[in-house]
């Protein structure tokens, strides 16, 4: 068989699906044995919801628990809103690091699920753009559950410091990213929010800018003069 890379099988296997639900499952990350029938149950219960999902823990490779991420259900209650807008506002202005990708994951009604690729078309971020046009076709429902673990054992490009290292032309790379990946979300987002999204644009450039490039710069500078 060929390795035809993550955004191709992804694609491949919603091709491939003729159930009522859908779920993509991450080679690196865990689910409790009742996780499906938990999630099953909760689409039941709620028909109108898009994705079913549990509350999670973040671990590193050798299954321990990462400590500084922040508590992920009270998060992700943000998209049970039943009114699309404030769903779709809570989402886009969440910051990135506190998991909103996750609900990738989660078990979703395949009558709600996008119709593009979230992997083809942007180096960063497409899976927040799926789970983003997920939520615009129905709310989420989470159960309070702690079923999943989510591996985070590789570093992002986007979250290393390169100011130390002079890599000035990385960071405006990574700021250009950025961009595309903040404007896609015009380009996705039902008409009656695309209004909403554009003011909103400028502040969360600034915002990821901040958080993943002059941040950890600031800190690292402030830690030196310490030491």
């Amino acid at each position: 068989d060929n390795n035809i890379g993550p955004a191709r099988n992804f694609q491949f296997l919603l091709n491939q699906a003729e159930t009522d639900y859908f779920m993509w499952a991450g080679d690196d990350d865990y689910r409790s044995p009742d996780f499906i029938e938990q999630m099953i149950k909760s689409l039941l219960e709620n028909p109108h919801a898009s994705v079913a999902f549990c509350d999670f823990i973040a671990v590193d490779e050798s299954d321990n628990k990462i400590e500084n991420y922040p508590n992920f259900y009270s998060k992700m209650k943000f998209f049970v809103n039943n009114n699309r807008v404030l769903r779709l506002l809570s989402y886009f202005n969440q910051k990135e690091k506190f998991g909103k990708a996750n609900l990738i994951y989660g078990l979703m009604r395949s009558r709600c699920i996008p119709d593009f690729n979230p992997f083809s078309f942007s180096k960063y971020g497409g899976d927040m753009h799926f789970v983003y046009r997920l939520l615009a076709n129905g709310p989420a429902v989470i159960c309070d559950k702690k079923l999943y673990k989510s591996a985070v054992g590789n570093v992002k490009f986007h979250t290393k410091n390169d100011f130390e290292n002079g890599k000035f032309y990385k960071n405006i790379m990574i700021i250009s990213q950025f961009c595309e990946y903040v404007f896609h979300y015009i380009k996705i987002s039902p008409a009656s929010i695309k209004p909403l999204i554009i003011l909103l644009i400028p502040m969360k450039i600034i915002s990821l800018t901040f958080n993943a490039i002059f941040l950890p710069f600031l800190l690292n500078k402030l830690s030196s003069v310490r030491g």
